[in-house]
């Protein structure tokens, strides 16, 4: 585990401070004081709501520990917030989307009920599903030290996504047909701080969908020749976004090669 990872409802007081407090138990005592071996007055790194933090043992008994909570670096405001509006899947194909897309380094991911798509967001224990996804992102991105952790939220419409997003960065959906007009380079060259990225279900979006999404400005991306499946697609745009991003101070433009 290279991140530790503390939820909100482990903090009290809640609130603010130069210094948090938290109890942990259950699993998480388990890990700290059995597999860690961790005592009072033992340090170790935590994140809390995206900020990292050097958490001190203060006491410990048989099933808790208490530690306070120090803040250790300022969280980095250079790289892009990723949001990832991927569509709803059948089953429990989701569940690798959510733990990849943590590890790659998303901030939000926001599920989208479409036209399309085969599973039903009210029909299958939309608390449950939330609150296990949830737990899968904090678990993916303590296994691989990605940052922000990411928070997964209630699925909701295309429509009601976009009116929430407002304008706030460039949103990319991909598709399975060339519609772009420019290129992914050509797309985030503008430096953004927000990056919103959508795929559609099984069967992609639909045509009115499609049009919905080109009139409210956001750019298709193509994929290419290859048929992905919808779940291999949420990996694929993130990584081809995040390689981008992450090569940027490499970039050359025509005026710089002048």
């Amino acid at each position: 585990m290279k991140v530790f990872i503390i939820t909100p409802e482990e903090l009290y007081p809640s609130g603010a401070g130069i210094q948090l407090t938290a109890r942990l138990e259950g699993e998480r005592f388990h890990y700290l004081v059995r597999v860690r071996r961790l005592d009072v007055g033992s340090v170790f790194e935590a994140v809390v709501n995206d900020q990292k933090m050097q958490a001190l043992i203060l006491s410990k008994d048989a099933t808790s520990v208490a530690v306070s909570l120090t803040p250790l670096v300022a969280p980095p405001a250079d790289f892009p917030r990723l949001y990832l509006m991927a569509a709803l899947l059948k089953g429990r194909k989701l569940d690798d989307v959510v733990r990849q897309a943590a590890e790659l380094g998303t901030a939000i991911f926001q599920p989208l009920q479409t036209e399309h798509c085969v599973a039903k967001w009210q029909e299958d224990q939309p608390e449950a599903r939330l609150k296990r996804w949830n737990t899968l992102a904090r678990e993916a991105c303590q296994q691989s030290g990605a940052y922000p952790v990411m928070e997964v939220r209630p699925a909701q419409s295309l429509e009601f996504t976009l009116r929430q997003w407002d304008k706030r960065g460039p949103l990319l959906f991909f598709h399975q047909t060339p519609l772009a007009k420019a290129s992914l380079h050509g797309y985030l060259s503008c430096h953004p701080s927000h990056i919103g990225i959508l795929i559609g279900p099984e069967g992609g979006f639909s045509q009115g969908e499609t049009d919905f999404l080109m009139n409210q400005g956001a750019n298709p991306v193509w994929f290419g020749p290859t048929v992905f499946r919808a779940e291999t697609a949420s990996t694929a745009a993130l990584a081809a976004v995040k390689i981008l991003l992450l090569e940027s101070s490499t970039w050359t433009t025509p005026s710089s090669k002048m």
